[in-house]
């Protein structure tokens, strides 16, 4: 990265290590910062999809706009240990404040001003961090749902399923099935998650309700127009209404026309339509990041509470 400064690193040791890159600009002073939490899935660090490094063109662009970034790997994947197959929301919060606060302690970041940033399941996650800590400077939503889990599930094949040439009676029928085997899920959680025989036992039951209204910092909420997974309604409206009930009225709401999950410019947005587009970010996605995030004040300071609605 040109004019950027790549540093590889492993915060702390053994079976709980997490590696990753630290991406810093060349600059005099201590600078903003944010760590990149990921999806669902073995991401890395690069936050790679269909050859395009979503996160590493992210920090790219943060970088050379005077703001470090933290990727990382998820567990089990790259320099990372352990196994992201058997994380819960909880965990990764864990990890992510974890990861926070090694960012905070490095020289050339003002950790009065480091946040966390989560895309899509990172949504979850990052909002539950900044509710169990008040070294959360910020929080930036990347399709960051609003929905519990198994709600989100239901919603993102509903809409799959329309977007893909299904009749509506077929994607209810379809989404009925599913629920019906979520409900099994759900209701053998703790024994499945001891047994660890799926995945989804560990985060099936997570509602992010709780950890929205404790949420008291900067939100930047980005959403997609034609996301399936994780659509504008009502996960706007859900994370609103949390973040009201908790007193923050410094919420930042954008919306990006025609662009799908990924905030790649999509005809339906459906998930198999990916192999049809050309991966990018939508016009004005990146430097709508940059400028808020350099805009937010430090922590603690009077305007850090202000309100930040928009349309």
């Amino acid at each position: 990265m040109p004019g950027l400064v790549a540093e590889e690193v492993r915060i702390g040791s053994g079976r709980g290590v997490l590696a990753g890159t630290l991406v810093l600009p060349r600059a005099d002073g201590p600078v903003p910062a944010v760590v990149v939490i990921a999806g669902s899935g073995p991401a890395d660090r690069s936050g790679r999809m269909r050859g395009f490094p979503a996160y590493a063109v992210i920090a790219d662009h943060l970088a050379r706009s005077g703001i470090a970034v933290l990727l990382l790997d998820r567990r089990g994947v790259g320099g990372s240990a352990g196994d992201w197959r058997y994380e819960s929301i909880e965990d990764r919060a864990d990890d992510a404040l974890v990861a926070l606060q090694w960012l905070r302690g490095r020289p050339e970041v003002d950790p009065a001003r480091t946040g966390l940033l989560g895309h899509s399941q990172g949504g979850w996650v990052v909002q539950l961090a900044a509710s169990r800590s008040r070294d959360v400077a910020f929080v930036v939503l990347m399709a960051g749902p609003g929905e519990r889990v198994r709600e989100q599930i239901i919603t993102d094949e509903r809409n799959e399923w329309l977007r893909t040439g299904h009749s509506a009676e077929e994607a209810e029928a379809h989404v009925r099935s599913l629920d019906r085997w979520m409900a099994l899920i759900d209701a053998l959680a703790p024994p499945c998650r001891a047994l660890r025989l799926h995945t989804l036992c560990h985060v099936i039951e997570y509602d992010p309700a709780p950890a929205l209204r404790r949420i008291h910092v900067p939100v930047l909420a980005l959403f997609a127009e034609r996301d399936t997974m994780v659509p504008p309604q009502p996960n706007r409206r859900l994370i609103e209404e949390g973040l009201r009930e908790a007193g923050n009225h410094a919420l930042t709401v954008r919306e990006f026309p025609g662009a799908n999950h990924q905030f790649w410019p999509a005809k339906t947005g459906a998930r198999a339509e990916y192999g049809e587009l050309v991966p990018g970010y939508v016009p004005g996605f990146l430097e709508t990041l940059g400028e808020w995030i350099a805009a937010v004040p430090p922590a603690g300071s009077a305007g850090s509470s202000e309100a930040a609605a928009a349309p």
